[in-house]
This record gives structure tokens, sequence and C-alpha cells, in this order.
């Protein structure tokens, strides 16, 4: 017997197997977008901390020293960097950066997020030289993170000599 019945369309399984590599291939397109938002993040972070590094050699230029607690209100220049000018070390570097850099998540607010950027006028793990980091880091990516001295926790630290 012939059947009248024209097949034009999908089945049930046809259907549910195109959602499925859909939906894998979004997932995977998903978290690589992710992965590659935290590096760029990081790699903005490591930039900021080479601009502080500058604005500090910058001011070793025209002070003939590095910023020292005498220089910063207060009396120290040891502190966290960016989002607030008027905050010690910011004050004394903010003539060398027409906008201070501060973490890309931050808007403006050091309180929404956990990176943190610091000038150390001596660092004892490094010793007791000035340097400036970056701590917690997005990324365990190796090339993201590095520290040269043992036993400071920054995730990325540029020793300024």
């Amino acid at each position: 017997m012939k059947s009248n019945f024209n097949h034009q369309g999908l089945t049930v399984i046809e259907l549910m197997v195109v959602i499925f590599i859909i939906a894998l291939i979004a997932t995977v397109g998903l978290v690589a977008w992710q992965n590659s938002r935290f590096k760029a993040h990081d790699a903005k972070r490591i930039y900021d901390i080479q601009q502080y590094a500058k604005a500090i050699r910058l001011y070793d230029l025209e002070n003939k020293r590095y910023p020292q607690d005498s220089d910063c209100p207060g009396g120290s220049c040891t502190g966290q960097l960016g989002w607030d000018k008027n905050a010690s070390p910011n004050n004394v570097l903010a003539p060398f950066f027409p906008a201070l850099p501060a973490d890309p998540l931050a808007n403006g607010n050091t309180g929404l997020n956990d990176y943190f950027y610091y000038y150390h006028e001596r660092n004892p793990n490094c010793g007791n030289k000035p340097t400036v980091s970056v701590e917690n880091m997005a990324t365990g990516n190796s090339e993201y993170h590095f520290n040269p001295c043992v036993g400071d926790s920054a995730d990325y630290l540029i020793v300024l000599e």
C-alpha cells in the first residue's frame, strides 16, 4: 500500500541533535571569550603598572630620588595606586599622568573588585628597594605573573632600581 504522507521537515531526533550541536558550540565560544576577557584585563593591569613605574622613574629624574614618605601627605608614600589622585602616593605622581591608571574593573572605585596597584617605598621582600605591583590578577597563566621578590604576595611586581 502506498502512503500519501510526504516527509518535509525534521524529525524530533534530528532537531534535538541540531540544538545540541548549537549549544555545544555556544558553550565553547563563551568559555573562550571569558578567558580572553580575563587575559585582556590582566594585560591592562600589567601595562598600568609599567606606566606607574615610568612615572616613578620620571619623578626620580626630576627630583633625584624616588617618592619618599616626606613627599606625601600623612607622611607615607607606601600605599595603593590609582583611582584617587589625592591619595598617597598618587598626589606626587599625578603630574606625570594625564589621567591616573586604574584597574579596568574598578570604574573609579577600588571597592568594586579585588585588584590593587601598590607602590612600596622600601619593600622588605625586595632588599628594601622601591617597587610597584598589582595583586590578585585573574589568570593563572605564568606569562601574566612575574614577581622576583621572595615572600612578596604581588602577582606582578617591578623593582625600581
